[in-house]
């Protein structure tokens, strides 16, 4: 077993990493972390501005186990990094801004860590729509698409940093997070395995975060994932060896598929097959505007 994989103590202390740029729903989730069943002299929550214009460290003033750092250089990797710098956890718990940790994240999370003995923990990322059962199409997409963090750790060998635990020694060996716009946390967990540490899914510790809810929010999360793609790709053929391999992703057709026999009115999922098509045609005008020369979109 890796070097990180010795046992925890029961109740670790943990610090919580979260990135913060201009979105007013960290409200909610600082809201959560105050709810967490975990001993609260036993965490910490580390909140890292990410150069907002909306966004102020009284957010955070309330919790008086909560503390803010602002980084300017942009991207929520810079931001994260910020955060580990200043974190005492031997336990590294991440979630965005925008979820809601359920009430036993933490304790769930630093539980699993210890029981199925891993160095990675990610965790269920239940994606949350404005009427509940009954999403509309672009909302509906994201419900089948936006998380699929199970999937990710079994297929893709990585995890999302909306709902990860890292132990301390991880960070010691393999290093920080690569400060790309996107992908940076599919970089990190690959490299993190590539020296000997073991990731694992749990569905028990939980967060939720909203569905984008208009094409254009959408738009904009999938040109960001385009430009974290292309940065992912650069650093393969720089020679990566943890990004090499992979399994292939599922065809478009088989997308398709998923959506055309998801259990929601027939209406929601006639929208979302077109929502489907919008972001393919989104994700390959990026490519081309990067191809140009373009900047990655934060």
């Amino acid at each position: 077993m890796a070097e990180g994989g010795r046992a925890l103590s029961s109740a670790p202390f943990v610090s919580v990493v979260v990135p913060v740029w201009d979105d007013a729903a960290i409200v909610a989730c600082l809201e959560g972390l105050a709810r967490q069943t975990y001993p609260s002299d036993n965490f910490e929550v580390i909140v890292v501005d990410n150069g907002s214009d909306g966004y102020s460290s009284e957010s955070a003033a309330g919790l008086q186990f909560a503390r803010t750092a602002y980084q300017p250089r942009p991207g929520s990797y810079a931001a994260r990094n910020l955060g580990l710098s200043l974190a005492r956890g031997s336990l590294l718990a991440f979630t965005d801004a925008d979820c809601v940790p359920a009430p036993t994240w933490l304790e769930r999370g630093a539980a699993e860590v210890c029981r199925l003995g891993v160095d990675l923990l990610a965790g269920r990322i239940d994606v949350a729509t404005r009427v509940p059962g009954r999403p509309t199409a672009v909302e509906l997409y994201e419900v089948v698409f936006g998380y699929r963090q199970e999937q990710s750790v079994r297929d893709n060998h990585s995890a999302y940093t909306a709902n990860l635990f890292v132990r301390r020694p991880v960070f010691d060996k393999a290093g920080l997070f690569a400060e790309l716009r996107s992908g940076g946390d599919l970089e990190f967990t690959r490299r993190a395995q590539f020296h000997g540490f073991r990731l694992a899914y749990s569905d028990l510790p939980a967060v939720a975060t909203p569905a984008r809810g208009t094409l254009g929010a959408l738009w904009r999360r999938y040109a960001r994932l385009r430009g974290g793609r292309a940065a992912l790709h650069r650093l393969r053929e720089q020679g990566a060896p943890w990004l090499q391999g992979g399994r292939r992703r599922p065809s478009r057709l088989h997308d398709l598929r998923l959506l055309a026999s998801y259990p929601a009115p027939i209406a929601a999922r006639a929208g979302a097959i077109a929502v489907a098509l919008f972001v393919r045609a989104a994700f390959m005008a990026e490519g081309v505007r990067l191809a140009l020369g373009g900047e990655p979109r934060r």
